[in-house]
C-alpha cells in the first residue's frame, strides 16, 4: 500500500494473506455499498417498485406536455380540470395504470408551477440541441433581432440565429424572447451579447447581424449594430431585405397622391367588410348572384407585407359587386356605416379610381414577388441582389407608352362596361404668379397624358427606392 508490490514470485501467497487483512475487507465492503441502492430501497423492495412507477408516471407527464407544446395547444383552461393537459393526462391514465395510481397519491405535479417548469426544461433542451448543432456544423453564425410590445405593453425582443449546416443548407432558428429594460442601442447590444453567452455561443464567432432600419438598431455610432461591430469587427450588418422591400412599397404608394388615395379607399372598404356583418352578408349575396363565388375583401395591413396585391386584385375582380353592395348599404342602412358606404361609392364610381388601382397593382405585384423571395430561408445575398436587378429591369420595361396605353384602354373599357364616370383630367388649379412668373403654366391636353405622367412617377420612385435601400456599395453588401 505504501511502497507498491513487486515480489511477483510469491504473488499468490501475498495476495492470499492480503485478502484476509482488515483493509481489504473494508475496501470490498465500500465497493458493495456503492453498487447497492439507497437505504430505503434495501430495506423495502416495495419502495423500489414505487420509485420505478413514479418515474414512469413522471415521464408520461413530460411527454404529454411535449405533445401539447409541439402542437401549439393551450395547456390550461379557465379551471384546473378543463384544460387540455388535465384531460390528456386523464385519458392516458386508462392506458398507464402506474400513472393513475401515482396521481392518486400526489397532486403537486399537476400544478401550473410544475407545468411551467416542465416547459422550461423542454425549451432549454431544444436550445441546447440547436446550439450544439451550430457549434459542431457551422461554428460561425448570424443573429436576427427584432422587437415589439406584447398585449400588456412589455417590450419583447426576439433572437434568431442563422447558420449553415454541413450540407451547405441555411437554417434560421428561434432561440428565445428577452425583455430589455429599455430599447436604446446599448441596452439591446448588451442583451444580445448576454443572451449568446448564456446559451453557449461566443460573440467571437458572430459574423453577421440583421435588424430593421430604426436608429437604435442601425445607428452609425450608438446603434446596436455599431456597438456590436466595435466588439467584433468581423461582424457585417444588413438591413433586413424583406423589410426594405416593404419600405419601398410604402414609399411608392405615398409618392403619388392620387394612387395613395385610391389605395386608401381599398383599405377603408376592407375595414368596412371586416367590421360590418351586415355589409359582409350584402356583398356575399351580390357577388354570388353574379359570379357564383366571391373572395374576401381585405384591408391593407402595414404589418402583413404580402397582402397588398391580393387586396387590390380582389376589389378589381369584383368591382361590380363592390358598387352594388355599397349602393345597397348606403340606401338600406343608416348611421356611420351608411355614410361611409356612400362616400366609398362616390369614389369607386369614378373611372380614374379603377385606373389608379390598376397602376398600383402593376407595381405592387412585382414588389410582392420580390418580398416573397426575400422572406425565404434559403435566400442569399447574391440571390437578393440578382432578384433586385430583375425587378428593376421589369420596372424599366413597364415604363413605356405602349404599356401604359394598353392599361389605359383596358381601364377605360372596363369603366364603360361598369357605367363609371369617364376618366377625365382633374380640375386644373392655377399656381400663384410668384411661383410661375409670366410664363403660362403647363397643362396636360388629355387625361391619358396626365395619368401616364403619374404612372411614370410611380415607377421612377420605386426604382429609386430600390437603388437606395439595396445599395451594393454599403459596407455590409459590398463585403
Amino acid at each position: 500500500m505504501s511502497t507498491g508490490f513487486k515480489n511477483w514470485k510469491k504473488a499468490k501467497e501475498k495476495f492470499t494473506s492480503h485478502e484476509a487483512s482488515h483493509t481489504h475487507a473494508y475496501a470490498v465492503n465500500q465497493l458493495q455499498q456503492t453498487k447497492a441502492g439507497c437505504v430505503a430501497t434495501q430495506i423495502s423492495q416495495q419502495k423500489a417498485q414505487q420509485q420505478r412507477d413514479a418515474r414512469t408516471a413522471l415521464l408520461k407527464l413530460l411527454t404529454s406536455i411535449r405533445y401539447l407544446a409541439r402542437q401549439g395547444l393551450a395547456i390550461r383552461g379557465h379551471e384546473t380540470d378543463t384544460g387540455n393537459f388535465y384531460q390528456l393526462v386523464k385519458l392516458r391514465c386508462d392506458d398507464v395504470s402506474e400513472l393513475h395510481v401515482w396521481l392518486q397519491r400526489t397532486t403537486n405535479f399537476m400544478s401550473s408551477d410544475v407545468q411551467n417548469e416542465m416547459l422550461t426544461l423542454l425549451g432549454n433542451a431544444v436550445v441546447r440541441k440547436l446550439v450544439e448543432t451550430i457549434r459542431t456544423e457551422s461554428q460561425q453564425f448570424a443573429v436576427i433581432v427584432d422587437g415589439t410590445q406584447d398585449c400588456t405593453g412589455i417590450e419583447q425582443e426576439s433572437l434568431c440565429v442563422r447558420y449553415v449546416d454541413g450540407a451547405l443548407e441555411p437554417h434560421e432558428v428561434f432561440l428565445g424572447l428577452y425583455e430589455p429594460p429599455d430599447t436604446c442601442g446599448e441596452t439591446i447590444a448588451k442583451m444580445v451579447e448576454d443572451a449568446l453567452k448564456r446559451i453557449g455561443l461566443s460573440v467571437d464567432e458572430l459574423r453577421a447581424q440583421t435588424y430593421d432600419g430604426a436608429s437604435n438598431m442601425a445607428g452609425e455610432y450608438r446603434g446596436c449594430q455599431a456597438i456590436i461591430s466595435r466588439r467584433q469587427p468581423l461582424v457585417l450588418w444588413f438591413h433586413c431585405g424583406a423589410h426594405c422591400a416593404n419600405l419601398v412599397a410604402q414609399s411608392a404608394a405615398s409618392s403619388v397622391a392620387q394612387v395613395r388615395d385610391a389605395i386608401a379607399c381599398v383599405h377603408e372598404l376592407g375595414l368596412l367588410y371586416g367590421r360590418s356583418s351586415k355589409y359582409r352578408a350584402v356583398f356575399r349575396e351580390v357577388a354570388t348572384s353574379g359570379e357564383g363565388s366571391f373572395t374576401t375583401l381585405k384591408p391593407l395591413c402595414p404589418t402583413r407585407w404580402l397582402c397588398r396585391s391580393p387586396a387590390l386584385q380582389s376589389v378589381i375582380d369584383q368591382y361590380e359587386a363592390v358598387l352594388e353592395s355599397l349602393s345597397d348599404m348606403s340606401q338600406s342602412s343608416n348611421g356611420e356605416i351608411a355614410t361611409k358606404a356612400s362616400g366609398l361609392l362616390d369614389r369607386f364610381q369614378e373611372g380614374q379610381t379603377l385606373l389608379l388601382l390598376n397602376m398600383a397593382l402593376a407595381v405592387f405585384s412585382i414588389l410582392e414577388q420580390l418580398n416573397r423571395s426575400l422572406q425565404s430561408k434559403s435566400v442569399t445575398v447574391s440571390g437578393m441582389i440578382e432578384a433586385i436587378g430583375v425587378v428593376k429591369s421589369k420596372l424599366a420595361s413597364m415604363r413605356t407608352d405602349d404599356t401604359f396605353g394598353d392599361m389605359f384602354c383596358s381601364s377605360s373599357t372596363a369603366a364603360g362596361h361598369l357605367q363609371l364616370n369617364d376618366i377625365e383630367l382633374p380640375r386644373r388649379r392655377r399656381p400663384p404668379a410668384r411661383y410661375t412668373g409670366r410664363a403660362e403654366a403647363y397643362s396636360f391636353s388629355t387625361a391619358e397624358e396626365h395619368y401616364r405622367t403619374l404612372f411614370y412617377q410611380l415607377v421612377d420612385v420605386t426604382s429609386t427606392q430600390l437603388e437606395e435601400r439595396f445599395d451594393t456599395t454599403s459596407s455590409g453588401l459590398s463585403t
